[in-house]
């Protein structure tokens, strides 16, 4: 197999630069997905130009994984579309890869499924408690640590035990051009403008313990309003449409509604936005890219979950409540973005 040996039993074996394919089984949802996408860009960075990356993955993330300009092709194995399914069985089954790669939890379909891949190295994360079906499978393991990590940097690890060595821990997603023309469309119809301080909230996290109050909300949005004469625009998702009427009534409907579900048209209007503040959500992960966080901390461990980035501000306070933490200290790190 292109200068492989047949019996890979240590990843010193592999050279990349000589591996014309890799499919990887991509994380199926849309925040692990996007943790996964340096991991990904580093792989690709590794392969000869004419070497493919393959993913693997849901139609939850279809949109993600189009927009990651280091992948290749795209193979959907979680979607309600029974052709897409065989389609994909059928390529993973015939089409010869040279190694595959497991980001996926190790379950006994998610093992039935990669038992079908033509690839003579498999490579996953290895706990010591596996299956003897999930040992037959892969002849390349690497030892999970029993110190926490981020995902970002687990994903990372596991290609860079094959030679895709990087310190890149940003994601990797573009914004689709008509996306961009949305946002851009948004804001004219709002009157908002370059010159307008751009605040971008998100205060309708259905888990209250995450959550700050709406009346604390309220309270930062008219502070914004009165200090920067700021325009607030209020993201929320769709289960969430009632807890965001109710805040839009609580606030007289002096913000913006961002009335759109669609992560990327959200993601292109969040550029324009000074800062974003939000508890924990899947919104710190795809938008750390694009806009600076100021990120309202529960009682999770930030070094394990937290956005990827520098230039964004984790607010946690010793009791690991996010209500706990004041008005006055997310005004002073928003204050830093508009200055």
């Amino acid at each position: 197999m292109f200068g492989i040996r047949k019996n890979i039993i240590n990843a010193k074996q592999i050279n990349l630069k000589i591996i014309n394919s890799v499919l990887v089984f991509a994380p199926l949802n849309v925040v692990d997905f996007i943790l996964s996408t340096p991991a990904l860009s580093a792989l690709k960075n590794s392969l000869p130009p004419e070497g493919k990356l393959i993913v693997l993955t849901s139609s939850e993330t279809l949109k993600f994984a189009l927009n990651c300009s280091r992948i290749d092709k795209v193979l959907l194995i979680k979607t309600g579309n029974i052709l897409e399914i065989i389609k994909t069985l059928f390529y993973i089954t015939f089409k010869r890869i040279d190694i595959f790669i497991n980001f996926e939890n190790n379950n006994f379909l998610n093992n039935i499924i990669v038992f079908t891949v033509n690839a003579k190295i498999k490579l996953a994360y290895y706990k010591g408690l596996e299956s003897k079906l999930f040992n037959l499978i892969y002849n390349l393991k690497l030892h999970t640590i029993d110190t926490p990590q981020h995902k970002i940097v687990k994903y990372l690890n596991l290609v860079r035990f094959i030679g895709a060595n990087s310190y890149d821990f940003m994601p990797k997603i573009k914004i689709p051009e008509k996306d961009k023309e949305y946002a851009l469309e948004f804001l004219k119809k709002h009157n908002i403008t370059a010159s307008d301080v751009i605040i971008g909230i998100h205060p309708t996290l259905k888990d209250e313990k995450k959550r700050w109050t709406l009346n604390k909300y309220e309270q930062l949005v008219k502070n914004l309003i009165d200090k920067y004469k700021a325009k607030i625009l209020v993201f929320y998702k769709q289960d969430e449409k009632s807890l965001f009427n109710e805040f839009m009534h609580i606030i007289k409907n002096q913000a913006i509604a961002v009335d759109t579900n669609d992560y990327f048209k959200m993601a292109a209007i969040v550029r324009f936005c000074n800062c974003f503040i939000c508890n924990e959500s899947d919104f710190m992960h795809i938008f750390s890219p694009f806009t600076n966080l100021v990120v309202i901390w529960g009682e999770t461990d930030t070094e394990t979950n937290k956005p990827a980035g520098i230039n964004h501000e984790i607010l946690k306070t010793e009791d690991g409540l996010a209500n706990s933490v004041p008005i006055s200290r997310v005004l002073l790190h928003i204050k830093r973005f508009i200055g």
